[in-house]
């Protein structure tokens, strides 16, 4: 799934509008897009219209509330999405054609749902690379060392907490990198005992995925390995 273009209005610090993500020329999507814009311009506020108009449409969790949408002194408001679906997901979807229009209200009151295996493909989350998904990183991110919330739970963040921007939702993530360092030095230790000798060209890099991951979101960065203090 692919955002062809978003129209917006009233939506807190964003100039009403009409905004495209396909080209002026051709009329082809973009392979990226990039905000840029002095402070305060609204980038952020358009990156929160599109987790908006996805939420509303179908959430990871529940629900944002409109009215802390809308535009302050405003009363209504609306956010317009046109989407580019595969044919995967048009199919799972009962979609006609290869484009879907979503269109919420920022007025108080409940919003019109749309069909459920409609909102069910917004809502739904799965770690596939060909399943469309969203991820919202604040300013504030960090891998923290300890819960920001009493029980939160280990491993990875919920998908109901991946357009938040508590600074700890990623807390999960360092447990989830030990608990593979001492697996990997575990199975290590096995091979070890049983050969009396291994060498490490048969070590597999228990990292390697996450090691080019980082590569290609910060190629400036290397992840080298997790130090674990206890």
């Amino acid at each position: 799934m692919k955002l062809v273009k978003l129209q917006l209005e009233n939506f807190r610090g964003v100039a009403d509008g009409t905004y495209s993500f396909t080209h002026p020329g051709t009329g082809k999507l973009h392979e990226l897009v990039l905000f840029a814009g002095g402070s305060a311009s609204g980038k952020t506020s358009l990156l929160g219209a599109i987790a908006a108009v996805k939420e509303l449409t179908g959430g990871y969790g529940p629900p944002p509330d409109v009215a802390r949408l809308r535009r302050s002194g405003t009363s209504t408001g609306s956010i317009v999405a046109t989407w580019q679906v595969s044919e995967q997901e048009a199919t799972r979807s009962d979609i006609r054609g290869d484009s879907l229009v979503t269109e919420v209200t920022l007025a108080d009151g409940p919003t019109p749902l749309l069909d459920a295996p409609v909102r069910a493909l917004f809502a739904s989350f799965s770690t596939d690379a060909s399943r469309g998904k969203f991820e919202f990183f604040p300013a504030s991110r960090r891998l923290s060392l300890a819960p920001s919330a009493p029980g939160r739970p280990s491993g990875f963040t919920e998908p109901r907490h991946r357009l938040s921007s508590d600074a700890g939702k990623y807390y999960g993530a360092r447990a989830v990198l030990v608990e593979m360092a001492v697996s990997a030095a575990m199975k290590a230790a096995e091979r070890l005992g049983a050969r009396g000798v291994i060498t490490r060209w048969e070590e597999p890099d228990a990292f390697a995925a996450i090691k080019r991951s980082v590569e290609g979101l910060a190629p400036w960065l290397r992840f080298t390995g997790v130090q674990h203090d206890k």
